[in-house]
């Protein structure tokens, strides 16, 4: 199973989705867009 969490903070008035995810070789990948 994959490690992941997700945060919708808001920036600027602009709502985000920012997600982290723990790859399988222990890299850290964040992922983002506006929503």
């Amino acid at each position: 199973m994959q490690w992941q969490d997700v945060y919708r903070p808001y920036y600027k008035g602009i709502q985000l989705y920012v997600k982290f995810q723990l790859g399988a070789n222990g890299q850290v990948v964040v992922s983002f867009k506006e929503r």
